[in-house]
């Protein structure tokens, strides 16, 4: 019998529904920054409006994986361009196996963009202002656009679903979102191990950092969103904090409101202990080593050691996408910044199977000191990371 662990240190029963049933919960429930709308209320102050139609999509139209990363080739450690699956040196590369949902997007034709594979709506373009942090706050959350006054900053795990891994300046489907430029855009996430810095993904090339908040000076994009997603797990960021830095009462302080923890979006992760070395996120369905490799290795070992990988009866095992290790950080902790679940976790870097779009010979890994992406060799001038693999989603 497994054992249900939730990011908030809760118990969950093993009669608990798969990833579909968090969906349902949750749209039941409800640089430039791009906002995000979270419910269905209408703006003004009618106190009886009329709703406009509901631009929820139907459960059943979305799947549960998470977003595809949108990259379309393979390479060799050298950056050359190679057939994918061709080269047993290179074996799952993420073009290779080309998992995950969409992408499908729905122009709503009201200037928002509703993603059907997370269920968000988002502005379509951005209003090209570059505000601090403390001011895109209150604009997505003062927002009335499209029929809705329930615009939010999007939180990191939010943002990070429309990059474009695929693409650069700007690392995003310019075909949906117009007007998009490859500037840095805030989230609504803090840093748990520095809230004086916040993070940032640059579109330059998608990212993810952290940068100083607006009472020094610092500015950045903005673009808003709406709605919660039943795919995107939760951040599990549990404080907010004033202009200043300061811890405060999520939703106390109107200079800075709609932040992460105090909207608390997203699918309530739930991770199950196999009690066979493997754990299963209940929210993206994918099974995860609970352990991983205890060894440094370069890209291309990282790639063959999770391809030969035979574990709890499942031998189809891959070096997991930007998008599927980034879904196992957390936010409420750091150093490291993940779930106790999972044993040998290192506050170090982890590969991933996505190479760097705007040079193949680097790829991307995730720290989990405090979930920051960064893009490094893959090693023919040594370039090292940690491996925690990955098993395909329902097989």
């Amino acid at each position: 019998m497994g054992r249900f662990r939730g990011g908030r240190s809760q118990s969950y029963s093993l009669t608990s529904p798969y990833a579909l049933s968090n969906l349902l919960d949750a749209l039941h429930g409800g640089g430039f920054g791009r906002c995000v709308r979270t419910s269905s209320s209408t703006a003004g102050d009618d106190p009886t409006p009329t709703p406009p139609p509901d631009d929820t999509p139907d459960p059943d139209d979305l799947l549960t994986d998470l977003p595809e990363t949108g990259q379309v080739r393979c390479y060799d450690w050298k950056g050359n361009v190679i057939e994918c699956g061709s080269d047993p040196q290179y074996p799952g590369q993420d073009a290779d196996w080309h998992t995950g949902c969409g992408p499908d997007y729905t122009d709503n034709g009201d200037g928002t963009v509703t993603d059907r594979c997370t269920g968000l709506t988002w502005q379509k373009s951005d209003d090209f202002s570059y505000a601090d942090w403390d001011d895109t706050l209150r604009y997505c959350d003062a927002l009335s656009f499209g029929g809705y006054a329930d615009w939010r900053l999007p939180n990191v795990r939010e943002l990070q679903s429309i990059v474009l891994y695929g693409d650069n300046n700007p690392a995003i489907d310019t075909g949906t979102f117009s007007g998009s430029t490859d500037s840095t855009y805030w989230t609504s996430t803090s840093r748990s191990d520095g809230p004086s810095e916040v993070y940032i993904i640059p579109f330059v090339d998608g990212r993810i950092s952290t940068q100083k908040r607006g009472d020094t000076g610092e500015k950045a994009s903005r673009r808003c969103v709406r709605g919660t997603s039943g795919t995107l797990p939760d951040t599990m960021q549990q404080k907010c904090y004033s202009a200043q830095s300061q811890t405060i009462l999520c939703g106390s302080d109107g200079q800075v409101p709609g932040q992460d923890a105090e909207l608390d979006t997203g699918c309530q992760q739930r991770l199950v202990d196999n009690d066979d070395g493997t754990v299963t996120d209940e929210c993206t369905g994918l099974v995860w080593e609970q352990e991983g490799a205890l060894d440094l290795l370069d890209w291309d070992n990282a790639l063959r050691r999770c391809d030969d990988l035979s574990s709890a009866g499942r031998s189809t095992w891959r070096l997991p996408n930007a998008r599927e290790l980034f879904s196992i950080t957390r936010y409420d902790a750091y150093n490291p910044a993940a779930d106790d679940i999972f044993t040998l976790m290192y506050s170090a870097l982890y590969w991933t199977s996505t190479s760097y779009r705007d040079n193949g010979y680097n790829a991307w890994l995730v720290s989990f000191y405090n979930g920051v992406e960064d893009a490094e060799d893959k090693g023919s001038y040594g370039g090292t990371g940690y491996v925690r693999c990955v098993h395909p989603q329902g097989e």
